[in-house]
């Protein structure tokens, strides 16, 4: 006896064209930007000190990730 001849599974399951069509269309566009940025940053008021600790942190990362090369790439005399 032979094994059937099946089709190849995808990660969910199902046949690789079914994936597509889990996923649904394309995401809608934002209609008011300026209005969503506004409720997001009063949702976002209590946590003003830490949001802006992250953004400081994040700042500091990148100029210390600019800067370090150029420190190590010359021997101290």
């Amino acid at each position: 006896m032979t094994a059937p001849n099946r089709r190849p599974m995808g990660p969910a399951g199902g046949p690789p064209a079914a994936r597509m069509m889990m996923a649904g269309g394309p995401p809608e566009k934002l209609e008011d930007f300026k209005g969503s940025t506004k409720r997001l940053l009063r949702m976002l008021a209590p946590q003003r000190m830490l949001v802006g600790l992250v953004l400081l942190f994040g700042i500091a990362s990148v100029f210390l990730s600019v800067l370090g090369p150029g420190c190590s790439a010359t021997p101290p005399t």
